[in-house]
This record gives structure tokens, sequence and C-alpha cells, in this order.
């Protein structure tokens, strides 16, 4: 029997010892002289107040017992993110970009959770709960409870990457402008995970996910020390996991980059890398294509997949792509812009 369990267990006996011994003794009461009524009836009160008492124990065990067996879940479940739209918000233009939404049904199972404490878990949300909130409107109701503890001191791997998460969906839902301090923010959730334990694959993921996205909001220098950290995250959960469209489509994102690197770039790259980074749009190219062939309904690696072509000089195999692009509703405001950019350059084809 578990340490965590185990007092409850003791309480729960204690109860029920109790619980009998007064039974025993109303039963003798009862059979006394009418004098004792009103002792007898406070005596069943006592009965009924401590049989109440362990219908409680066993709600609280049934539920902690559901809570510990939902946070064990498998310990790994291949991506099966064919056929779902994603809205991957990473405006990179010469950075590295994320992916996202529907990844949210696999994250949990490649978690290391701990059960939550007893005493808390009525007035919290399971971490099966809070997952169920990605994708849907009650993003920021998600972010609200997992800050709040966050706040309190609870820093664990698996509070962490799903506060970057939804630092990332909030980012994907409002305007430019507005995003870059919800984006800085999950960053340093996940850099903060990837601190606790680089080898664990959602530390990985979120900290290569959110650096890349956090490049549109740095400068030249800032930019290019960020995609060193970047690709050091990337290589590391690529190596845990070398199927993940999300992560695929990163590292497109970044060879592309660093293939449209300035001379005054690179230059400051050689200050930073003993030896500068270097990539080709062909490579970005086959990185796009392997994202495209496991989920050809993600919106931005489609773009992003166009561009690569486009900028290679090759129109024509860029104009499919935008095409297929077009046809779909922008869901947020990061796909109206990925939209509006593909619509221009597909008139340019």
């Amino acid at each position: 029997m578990s340490t965590s369990t185990s007092p409850i267990w003791k309480y729960v006996g204690i109860t029920a010892t109790g619980a009998a011994a007064l039974t025993i003794f109303l039963n003798y009461a009862r059979r006394q002289d009418n004098k004792n009524s009103i002792e007898v009836e406070r005596l069943q009160m006592m009965v009924d107040v401590l049989g109440a008492k362990i219908d409680d124990v066993e709600r609280l065990l049934k539920s902690m017992n559901e809570e510990i067996r939902s946070q064990r879940g498998p310990r790994l479940k291949t991506s099966n993110s064919g056929g779902a739209l994603k809205t991957v918000s990473f405006k990179l233009d010469s950075e590295y970009g994320d992916a996202e939404e529907d990844w949210y049904t696999d994250d949990r199972s490649y978690g290391d959770t701990k059960p939550v404490d007893s005493q808390a878990q009525s007035s919290i949300m399971s971490f099966e709960e809070l997952d169920k909130l990605f994708g849907t409107d009650r993003v920021q109701e998600g972010y609200d409870e997992l800050k709040k503890r966050y706040d309190a001191g609870e820093k664990s791997i698996d509070i962490l990457w799903r506060l970057a998460k939804f630092c990332n969906e909030i980012g994907n839902r409002v305007e430019k402008n507005k995003r870059k301090d919800i984006i800085l923010e999950g960053k340093k959730y996940a850099v903060e995970a990837w601190n606790l334990d680089s080898n664990n694959f959602l530390a990985a993921r979120w900290a290569a996910l959110m650096s890349g996205k956090s490049a549109e909001f740095l400068g030249t220098k800032e930019k290019i020390e960020e995609g060193k950290h970047c690709k050091e995250y990337l290589d590391r959960a690529i190596s845990i996991q070398p199927k993940e469209d999300a992560l695929l489509h990163l590292r497109g994102r970044w060879a592309l980059s660093v293939a449209n690197l300035s001379w005054l770039e690179r230059k400051a790259a050689s200050f930073l890398y003993s030896e500068p980074p270097t990539a080709t749009v062909d490579e970005a190219i086959a990185d796009f294509k392997a994202a495209f062939d496991i989920n050809s309904l993600w919106i931005e690696n489609t773009v992003y997949l166009g561009k690569a072509y486009y900028e290679k000089g090759d129109k024509a195999a860029a104009k499919p792509y935008f095409e297929q692009a077009l046809r779909h509703t922008a869901a947020n405001d990061n796909e109206k812009e990925l939209l509006a950019e593909a619509k221009t350059l597909f008139g340019k084809c």
C-alpha cells in the first residue's frame, strides 16, 4: 500500500470501528429504561455522522485513485496528427517557428506526472481536465489555473510545459502587437522545464518551439544567439521522437532562416559559433515536405513549404501549396497573416 493512501485507510478503519462500537452500545441502550431515550437519540446521530464520514473518505480515495491512474497513463504513444488542422503560431519570417495544436491529445503520454496532493485535490483541476481545455475557448481559464499554481511554488515539468503550451495558444489568438509578452513568458516556462530535465521529451520539444517562436521579437544578435539554443533543444527532441511533424517543421524553419542569412548576419554568427551554422533551402524543403506528408491539412507548414520553393525560385512547385493553403479558413490571427502572405505570393507565381 502506498504511503500517500495508508493514513486515509487508517482513518477509515478507526472511523468504521468507532461506528460499530457505537451501534453495539446503542442496541444495549435501547433495552434500558425510557429515561435513556434522549441519550439513545444522541448516539444514533453520532452513528449517522460517522457513517457520513466514512462515505466522505471513500469518495476521496476514489477520487485520488482516479487521479493517480489518469496521471500514470502510457509512457509513449505515437503521434497521430493526420487529418487535424493545426494552427501553429510561428510567424518566423527569418526565424524558426512552432507547431501546435492537435498534439494536446498526445502530450500527456510523454509526461512524468506525480500524484496531486490529496488535500488540494478538491480545489484544483487535474492535468486531464486541463488538457481538455487546449484548443477550446477556455484556454485562458487553463492558463489562469496553472499560473496560480506556479506562483504558489508548483514548478514541476508537467506544470511548466503546459504553461508554455497555454501561452502559445493565447499568443495564436491575439494580434501581433500583443503577442510578444505572452510568447516570451511561455518561453521562460519551457526553458525552466528543460533546465529541470533536458532528456524529457516534452521539456525539449516546448523549449525548442517557444525558443523558435520568441526569435520573432529579437534583434539580429539576440536572434542568432537564440537560434543556437533552439537548435540544441531541437536536436535533443528529434533524437527522442524523430517522426514528430511539429519538430520537422521547426527544423525546416531553422534551415530556411539560416539559408537566408545576410552577409552581415553571417558575420555576426561567426562571433557566436566556433563554426557558423550552415543550411540550404533544399534542406528546409525536405523537412517541410516530411511534415506535410504526415499532416497535409496543417496551414502553416503548407504555406512555408510553398515559401521555401518560392525562395528557391521554383514558382511552379510553390503554387500548388499556396493554392491548397488558401482553400482553408483561418482559425486565428496568425493564420490570417499566413493566408494573406500566401495569397500575395500565389499571385506572383
